[in-house]
C-alpha cells in the first residue's frame, strides 16, 4: 500500500495544516493496515459492546466492514424523513484530511455512511422503538476485512487544541485492544433457545386465510399484488452471540449482502438477496426479484423448477409490477439510456427468484435519496397499487414491519451506494429473535402454495439458529 502508515507523522503535518487554514476543527480520516489481528474474533468481541455498530459483508467481493462508536450520525422520523437528506450526507467537515486522498492503489472503496430505513414511518413504534425511521452513521472506527487483509480506518476531529500525544496514544490503544481480542479465546457457541415449529398447521392456516382475503381484494380489482408478510419468535435463554450468526449468514449465502445493525440492545440482521440501489462510478443499478421456486434435489429436478418458474404466468406477472415500477421512476426523474436484463434467475441456497437487472448513466446532481424517495417502498416489498397496497398491509398484518423490508446499506466518500431491501432478516430484542418473510401475491396465486414458500423464507434465519443446537 502506497498510503502513509506512519500516524505520529500524519497528526504532526495534519495539525500544521489546520494552524495554516486557520479553521477552528478539522475532520481526519486515517487508514492502516492490521498485522496479528483477527477480524472474526474482533467482530464476535465488539459488535454487542456499542450502542451503535454495524456489520456489513459483500461475499461474492470478499470484503466486509464492521463499524462501531458514533462520529456523526442523522436521524430523521415522519412521513417527510426523505425531504433534504442528500444535503444532510454531504457535511464532510471541512477542511479533511487524510492519508489516502486521490490513492487509487486502495482496493476499496472508502466507507463514509451506513444508512438503514423503516418499510414506513411508525409513529408509535413498540417492536422498533430502538430504531429510527431512517438513520445513517458515520463510524468513529471501521475494521475492512478485504480478501486476506485486515485495515482500520478511523474518523476523529482535530482541533487547534488538540494534544499531539494524546491522539497518538488514543489511537494506539485502539490498534492494541484489536491485537490482545486476536490473541483471546471467543466463545464460538450460542445459547440453547426453546423450539419454534414455522411449521404450526394453525399459524399456516391463519397465514393461508389472509392470502384468500388478499385473493379476493385482486379479484375485486383493488389491488393487483400484494405483499403480505409473517413473523414468528424464538425466545432465547440467554442473549446470543449474534456475530457468530453473522458469519454463517456469510458461509450459507454467500450471493447476498449480509447486514447487522445494533442499536441499544436491539440488533436487525439477515441475508438480502435483493438491490435496491447501487451507484457506482457513475451508473446506476437497481434490482427487480419477485417470482419464486423451491430449489431441486438435484441438476434435473433445480432446472425442471427453473423452467416452470419462467413459464409461470402468475410468478412472470408479479414480477412484471416491479419492473414496470422501477422504469416508471427512471423515466419520471428523466433518465435517459435505460438499459434493462430480463427474466435472468438468481439462485440461492435454498430458492431460486426471478431477477431483471436495470442500469443507467447518473449524473451527480442526482441525489441518492431523491431516487430512494419514490422507488421505495417497490412492488417487491408492498404492491400495486402502492398507496392501496400499503393501506392493506397496515389492516391484515399483525406485526409492526419495522426495518423488515425497510432498507440497509452503505455510502462511500464519493457518494456510491450500495442498499438492499432489509429482508430475510431476524432482529433479535431482549431474548427473543422475531424472524421475518413475505411473499408476492397475484392473480393466480395458490394460498397453500405460498404458505409453503413463506416457510422456505423464514428458514433463511430460523434454520440459522437452529443449528446452534
Amino acid at each position: 500500500m502506497e498510503f502513509s502508515s506512519n500516524f505520529p507523522n500524519f497528526i504532526a503535518e495534519s495539525l500544521s495544516k489546520l494552524k495554516e487554514t486557520k479553521a477552528k476543527q478539522a475532520s481526519v480520516f486515517y487508514l492502516t493496515k492490521l498485522q496479528n489481528v483477527d477480524f472474526k474474533k474482533i467482530v464476535l468481541s465488539l459488535f454487542q459492546a456499542y450502542e451503535k455498530s454495524f456489520f456489513w459483508s459483500d461475499p461474492l467481493n470478499e470484503i466486509s466492514f464492521f463499524s462501531f462508536s458514533e462520529f456523526y450520525f442523522v436521524k430523521e422520523n415522519g412521513k417527510n424523513r426523505f425531504l433534504y437528506f442528500d444535503k444532510k450526507i454531504k457535511i464532510y467537515f471541512d477542511p479533511v484530511f487524510s492519508n489516502f486522498k486521490d490513492n487509487e492503489t486502495i482496493p476499496f472503496a472508502i466507507p463514509l455512511y451506513f444508512v438503514a430505513a423503516k418499510f414506513l414511518p411508525e409513529s408509535n413504534p413498540n417492536l422498533w422503538k430502538s430504531f429510527d425511521d431512517l438513520y445513517i452513521f458515520s463510524p468513529k472506527w471501521t475494521v475492512i476485512q478485504y480478501k486476506d487483509n485486515v485495515y482500520a480506518l478511523n474518523r476523529f476531529f482535530i482541533t487547534s487544541d488538540s494534544k499531539e500525544q494524546d491522539t497518538i496514544v488514543k489511537f494506539n490503544n485502539v490498534l492494541n485492544s484489536f491485537v490482545e481480542i486476536s490473541k483471546s479465546n471467543v466463545e464460538l457457541e450460542n445459547p440453547k433457545f426453546a423450539n419454534v415449529d414455522i411449521k404450526n398447521p394453525k399459524e399456516k392456516k391463519k397465514f393461508a386465510e389472509k392470502i384468500k382475503i388478499a385473493l379476493e381484494k385482486i379479484e375485486e380489482k383493488e389491488l393487483e399484488k400484494i405483499v403480505i408478510s409473517r413473523s414468528v419468535e424464538v425466545p432465547f435463554q440467554n442473549e446470543p452471540k449474534i456475530g457468530l450468526y453473522l458469519f454463517k449468514l456469510i458461509d450459507q449465502y454467500p450471493e447476498c449482502k449480509i447486514y447487522g445493525f445494533r442499536s441499544g440492545k436491539s440488533t436487525f440482521f439477515g441475508a438480502s438477496p435483493e438491490t435496491l440501489l447501487r451507484i457506482h462510478n457513475g451508473t446506476l443499478l437497481i434490482e427487480a426479484l419477485a417470482g419464486t421456486a423451491p430449489r431441486g434435489k438435484d441438476f434435473e429436478e433445480d432446472l425442471k423448477f427453473e423452467k416452470e418458474l419462467l413459464e409461470s404466468e402468475k410468478n412472470l406477472r408479479e414480477h412484471e409490477f416491479v419492473v414496470e415500477h422501477i422504469i416508471e421512476v427512471l423515466k419520471n426523474k428523466n433518465f435517459d439510456n435505460i438499459k434493462i436484463e430480463r427474466n435472468k434467475i438468481k439462485k440461492l441456497s435454498n430458492l431460486q427468484h426471478i431477477q431483471t437487472i436495470v442500469t443507467a448513466p447518473i449524473s451527480n446532481e442526482i441525489g441518492i435519496f431523491e431516487i430512494i424517495d419514490k422507488l421505495h417502498p417497490t412492488p417487491a416489498v408492498a404492491g400495486k397499487p402502492q398507496q392501496e397496497a400499503i393501506n392493506f398491509i397496515k389492516k391484515i398484518e399483525e406485526h409492526e414491519r419495522g426495518l423488515y423490508s425497510g432498507f440497509i446499506g452503505r455510502i462511500d466518500v464519493n457518494l456510491n451506494c450500495d442498499i438492499v431491501l432489509g429482508l430475510r432478516c431476524g432482529l433479535i430484542e431482549n431474548k427473543k429473535l422475531y424472524a421475518f418473510a413475505g411473499n408476492g401475491i397475484a392473480q393466480g396465486s395458490s394460498p397453500i402454495e405460498e404458505a409453503h414458500e413463506n416457510e422456505l423464507k423464514l428458514q433463511t434465519i430460523v434454520n440459522l439458529i437452529k443449528n446452534e443446537n
